[in-house]
């Protein structure tokens, strides 16, 4: 049998048959290595990402916070709060 078999290309192999009706079977097995390799491009991508994004980040947050410093919750609530004890209660 090993005679008759021929390689195609890397992971393809031949076999040389009789004419007639013949009953093919093909089943892929992966390697045990191949989840753990997309485990880690999962991690590479978010760390990509972080660093592409590090600098927009921290200007946001810079503003976050000096937004939150300067009183903005309170400001809203101040705003919000007299409003939301005007308005009716829903019935149920």
């Amino acid at each position: 049998l090993l005679n008759l078999l021929t390689v195609l290309a890397g992971g393809l192999i031949g076999l040389v048959l009789e004419p007639g009706q013949h009953f093919v079977s093909a089943e892929y097995r992966s390697t045990p290595v191949k989840a753990p390799l997309l485990g880690l491009g999962v991690l590479l991508l978010a760390a990509e990402l972080a660093y592409a994004w590090r600098a927009p980040l921290r200007r946001w947050s810079a503003r976050a916070v000096t937004w939150a410093r300067a009183g903005g919750p309170r400001r809203i609530l101040r705003r919000r709060l007299p409003r939301m004890r005007e308005e009716p209660a829903p019935h149920r």
